[in-house]
């Protein structure tokens, strides 16, 4: 089978109660489009990767799929962004779980050294518990066989008169003992619920 670094996030958070089955089961079959604050943060991180090619000369500001952003908070956001690195790095690192060969596909926001980048946007109260028990940068350091994921969380809102930045934060996920044991563990456990789910046919490998 052939799993998703954030179909594994997402199982996680249906786990501990953050998300309903349906989400989840919604998360794995594509049905449910992409709400508009993932559209605004999938606008953004387009924006920040190549900010010159959605610039817009008419209202100086920066534009994407009909998303627009102001300058001033391009220019902040912008300003931590370390354009040395290279962006979108998919990498791919087969488990062995329950005597199953689980292949895991992650694609990081940016690549840096032995540094995992992870550039976020944020529509709702900044909590970093949040993140601290995410098995994303825990899958990251595992499979990227990195040093540390360093997170830039850009906390906005969207009010009637635009978007609004309201905070730039900052932090570091480190390894730890038994990562890589907690890591296999969580993937076993959702490769159980595909099972007992009948939900091999979005986990094929040709897929």
């Amino acid at each position: 089978m052939r799993i998703s670094v954030t179909t594994i996030e997402s199982y996680r958070r249906y786990l501990i109660g953050i998300d309903n089955e349906e989400k989840l089961i919604e998360s794995i079959t594509k049905r449910s489009p992409p709400t508009i604050n993932m559209q605004r943060g999938t606008a953004f991180h387009s924006i920040l990767e190549e900010p010159e090619y959605h610039y817009n000369l008419d209202t100086g500001n920066y534009i994407c799929n009909g998303i627009e952003f102001d300058f001033d908070i391009v220019m902040k956001c912008k300003a931590e962004i370390d354009y040395t690195g290279l962006f979108e790095i998919k990498h791919t690192k087969v488990y062995e779980v329950a005597k199953e060969r689980i292949t895991v596909v992650g694609k990081c926001d940016q690549l840096i050294g032995t540094t995992v980048i992870e550039n976020k946007t944020k529509w709702a109260t900044f909590d970093i518990d949040s993140y601290q028990q995410s098995y994303q940068w825990r899958l990251y350091l595992d499979m990227f066989f990195v040093d540390s994921v360093k997170y830039n969380v850009f906390c906005m809102s969207a009010l009637q008169d635009g978007i609004r930045l309201n905070s730039i934060e900052k932090f570091t996920m480190h390894p730890y003992l038994n990562l890589e044991s907690d890591v296999k563990k969580m993937i076993a456990s959702f490769v159980d619920y595909i099972h007992f789910r009948g939900l091999e046919q979005f986990f094929q490998e040709n897929t």
